[in-house]
């Protein structure tokens, strides 16, 4: 008994350290941690939970899709479960599976949306539905004023949408890396609108060096789109 209960604390520690691993940046330690908690105790779906997230930030989708499927076969309410399966099948290409999943984590969160609405803002943005994104990434800035990566998202869609001033403001409010694609390419919108043409190309290609997957982003702003 008293060893038994030694084994569970101890799996409890081992992912209480793999969770502050991964909040810290340190990816494979995380990921030997969970995965060691896993060969304890199969059923444990916060370190499937946690491999899922960082199978993520890794760029392996369908790694992170079993993950993610794992945990809602125990847990068929884990808002982050289908937030996570969302982003998985997205990279994937099941554009429509994603937004359903989306839809799911929204009514499933108990509390603050703000992530759930930001990762469907950033799908509508990517799929060219960057109306139907404003509502939620406004809501999502009114909750966090000054995060950068919500600045980002809901100034493209303003931008998208012909109201670059207002955009221009949301990017003025807050401090961004000035080397980051999306921000270079809304750089280039406006020097775009602002006649300064030449400067606009410049800008253009660097973000497109920088993430050749915002080439259909860049297509969907209304200046740029005029240089092509």
């Amino acid at each position: 008994m008293q060893s038994n209960q030694r084994a569970v604390n101890g799996v409890h520690k081992e992912l209480e350290w793999a969770e502050v691993a991964e909040r810290q940046g340190r990816l494979v330690e995380a990921l030997r941690a969970y995965h060691g908690v896993l060969a304890h105790t199969p059923g444990e779906w916060r370190a499937h939970l946690g491999i899922g997230r960082i199978a993520l930030l890794m760029g392996e989708a369908e790694r992170a899709l079993e993950s993610f499927m794992a945990v809602l076969v125990q847990v068929q309410t884990c808002a982050e479960a289908f937030r996570g399966r969302a982003l998985a099948f997205f990279a994937l290409g099941e554009d429509s599976r994603a937004l359903e999943d989306l839809e799911r984590a929204l009514r499933l969160c108990d509390g603050d949306t703000s992530e759930v609405q930001l990762s469907l803002g950033c799908v509508l943005n990517d799929l060219g539905r960057s109306h139907e994104a404003m509502g939620h990434l406004r809501t999502v800035w009114d909750r966090n004023p000054g995060d950068p990566d919500v600045a980002l998202e809901l100034a493209y869609a303003l931008a998208v949408t012909g109201a670059q001033q207002e955009a221009r403001l949301v990017l003025d409010s807050v401090a961004i890396d000035a080397e980051e694609p999306l921000y270079v390419l809304l750089q280039a919108e406006g020097a775009a609108a602002s006649g300064a043409l030449g400067k606009a190309a410049q800008l253009r290609e660097t973000a497109l060096d920088g993430d050749p997957e915002l080439a259909e982003r860049a297509e969907a702003l209304p200046h740029l789109a005029r240089l092509a």
